[in-house]
Order: structure tokens, then C-alpha cells, then sequence
């Protein structure tokens, strides 16, 4: 059985749309050294990232009902959290790609733990919480994620969970501020997913390129990262000279 949401993917895929005008102003801001994104509505365009993330945490819970019905004899808690980690290496390798672009073009803001590093770490974390399928303990985890104080151990543990800041960082999402959100997302699909059915987008337009564009939307985001960054600073170098 096939279970697949595309009214998640339009969704994405239309997320990505302010998202992508929020970049093109803060990597301005980050090569020109402007504060364009202060502006209030430019600065409220790139809180599409926090509805990104919650939208991780539900899409985490749709991959383990979409698992679920799968018609296989394979099917085990164990190879469960195989695939997870398998797409967590995949979103990790985009992260790469960003910190190592971002660190040659700017290398005193490079991305060190951004949004795609914490979503790859943050989705294997909260695979246990997907397995047990239980409100009340998804609901505990949620209240201590807003409580909890990470320890200053080390500057690349701290980094990532935010005990810390060590750098300046033209992105930086670290489990201490972020891990809300993605377990917030995994609490209203535990509560809603029931009362939602299963849609096939439509043959038209938009609405079929927004799937298209949420179901690309991993490659998406990297090469729009790296296509600004790489754009602005051969442009910002060419100005100069």
C-alpha cells in the first residue's frame, strides 16, 4: 500500500517560495555587511524555517505510517531506524556541501550546525518518540526539550547544542533552541494524522509544481544556498576590484 501525503509536499514546496526570498536578502546582508534582514517583514519571511522544521518532526511520523504499510516481510523496529539513518547521511552530506561552500566564501561566518545539520541529527533523535507512538511521553519530551540547559563541554559539542556560542555563524540552529519545534511536529501528528486522508495533487498549475518542488525540496534548498552564496560573492569581489 502506498501511503503518500502530496498535499505535504505542496506545502513544502511553498514554504520554500519565502524562504527563498528571506536568503536572498541575508546572504546579501552577509556579504555586504547591511541589516536588510531587521526589516519586519523580511525578517518574518525567514520564520518559514521553524515551520520547516515542524513539518520535519510530522514527516518523520508519516515515513514510520508510510513503513508501516508497506508490503514487506522485512519490515522491523530495527530496519525502521536503518532507513531514518540512511536519509539522516543524505541530508548530512547537503550540510557538508553548505559548511564547506560557506566556509570558502566566508570564512569568518561559515555554517558550522545550520538548519540541514540539525535536521539530520534531530530526526534520528526523535525516531525512538516516532516508534513508541505515545502522546504522553511525546508530550513529556516536548515540555523537558523546553526546560532543558545543555552543559558547555567542549566548543564542537557546544555548538551543537547551542550551551555556547563560540562563532559567528550565518546560520546556526542548535538542538538547545530547535528540538521544540521538531518534536512539536511530531506531537500534532500523533494528534491529528488520524483526521487527515491520503491526496493526489491535481494536474494543474501551480499545484503541481509545488509538489514537485517539495518533493525536491532537500536539493532545493542546497543548491539555492550555494548558487546565492557563490552569485553574490563573485559579484561583491568584481565590485571592488
Amino acid at each position: 500500500m502506498n501511503l503518500r501525503f502530496e498535499q505535504f509536499d505542496i506545502l513544502r514546496g511553498f514554504f520554500f517560495i519565502p524562504m527563498f526570498i528571506f536568503h536572498l536578502f541575508s546572504i546579501f546582508d552577509l556579504t555586504k555587511r547591511t541589516n536588510l534582514t531587521d526589516i519586519p517583514f523580511i525578517h518574518s519571511l525567514g520564520l518559514v524555517r521553524n515551520l520547516y522544521i515542524i513539518l520535519a518532526g510530522f514527516s518523520v511520523y508519516l515515513s514510520y505510517k508510510a513503513y508501516l504499510n508497506k508490503d514487506s516481510t522485512k519490515k522491523s523496529i530495527k530496519n525502521f531506524y536503518y532507513l531514518r539513518f540512511k536519509r539522516s547521511i543524505i541530508v548530512g552530506v547537503h550540510a557538508l556541501i553548505i559548511s564547506i561552500v560557506s566556509h570558502y566564501l566566508y570564512p569568518q561566518y561559515g555554517i558550522k550546525f545550520g538548519i540541514l545539520h540539525f535536521i539530520a541529527l534531530s530526526t534520528l533523535l526523535i525516531t525512538p518518540l516516532v516508534q513508541m507512538n505515545n502522546i504522553i511521553i511525546t508530550l513529556i519530551a516536548l515540555y523537558i526539550s523546553t526546560i532543558w540547559n545543555f552543559p558547555k563541554i567542549n566548543i564542537f559539542l557546544d555548538t551543537i547544542t547551542g550551551a555556547s556560542a563560540h562563532f559567528s555563524m550565518a546560520d546556526w540552529f542548535p538542538l538547545k533552541k530547535n528540538m521544540k519545534l521538531i518534536i512539536l511536529g511530531l506531537l500534532l501528528a500523533q494528534i491529528f494524522m488520524k483526521y487527515i486522508t491520503v491526496y493526489k495533487a491535481k494536474d494543474n498549475y501551480p499545484e503541481q509544481e509545488l509538489k514537485w518542488m517539495g518533493e525536491n525540496s532537500l536539493e532545493l534548498y542546497t543548491s539555492h544556498i550555494v548558487i546565492i552564496m557563490i552569485v553574490y560573492s563573485l559579484l561583491h569581489k568584481k565590485l571592488i576590484k
